[in-house]
């Protein structure tokens, strides 16, 4: 007899996160086709393109899913890595579990891809602030983003 599943969501959740690492697993081994198959797998608990994961991402960020949020963007880091917007959520679940830290690198990495993100240097400022409060770095981003986007709040919170 199988044991009684407490919370359906919960293992679609896991089961969808499993799919897209076997992805990962696939795309690290140049397997096109096993990717493929796994993605395909994942995509029929959820929408595994970029959009439809970061929309996910946006949803566990908002309950407060963090582990969840955290596994799902780094594994969708891994398929798609010049995606700076699923970099940014993946960092920005990093820093709501207090990981300033390690979000500073994926932060760095999604700059580079998009400079002209003004959130995402406002949010890297924050990070480099959190972990050294008198950071030149942090200062010379959140005076960008203040050039960039002057009527950005957050840029002004920071």
């Amino acid at each position: 007899m199988l044991p009684a599943i407490s919370d359906p969501q919960r293992v679609l959740l896991e089961s969808f996160i499993t799919f897209m690492r076997h992805a990962v697993a696939a795309q690290r081994k140049r397997d096109k086709k096993a990717r493929s198959l796994w993605l395909e797998a994942a995509s029929q608990l959820q929408a595994a393109d970029a959009a439809s994961v970061v929309a996910t991402l946006n949803q566990l960020i908002a309950q407060q899913q963090f582990d969840a949020a955290i596994a799902i963007g780094e594994t969708a880091c891994e398929l798609e890595p010049d995606n700076a917007v699923l970099l940014f959520h993946l960092g920005l679940a990093l820093q709501l579990t207090e990981r300033h830290a390690d979000a500073i690198p994926v932060y760095r990495r999604a700059l580079a891809i998009d400079p002209d993100m003004s959130s995402l240097r406002n949010n890297l400022a924050a990070a480099l602030l959190r972990c050294d409060r008198s950071s030149a770095e942090a200062i010379g981003l959140l005076e960008r983003a203040m050039e960039v986007t002057p009527h950005d709040a957050n840029g002004w919170i920071n």
